[in-house]
């Protein structure tokens, strides 16, 4: 029973530490895209009616 305790308790923590290592990751990629992010919300106004547009007529198809 202890060594059960002992292996859920460090599943946990590797989870946990996974988890931190996953925020700083993606913290550190958004500090990476934040100069980029204007640009990109420019292109998605440009591009985004026909996209959705071509998503729309895709999604029709299918059902």
């Amino acid at each position: 029973m202890k060594n059960n305790t002992k292996k859920k308790k460090s599943n946990w923590q590797k989870i946990v530490t996974f988890c931190k290592d996953a925020t700083s990751v993606i913290k550190f990629l958004l500090l990476l895209t934040k100069p980029f992010i204007p640009i990109l919300l420019k292109g998605l106004k440009q591009f985004s009616l026909r996209y959705w547009e071509i998503i729309l007529i895709i999604i029709s198809n299918l059902f």
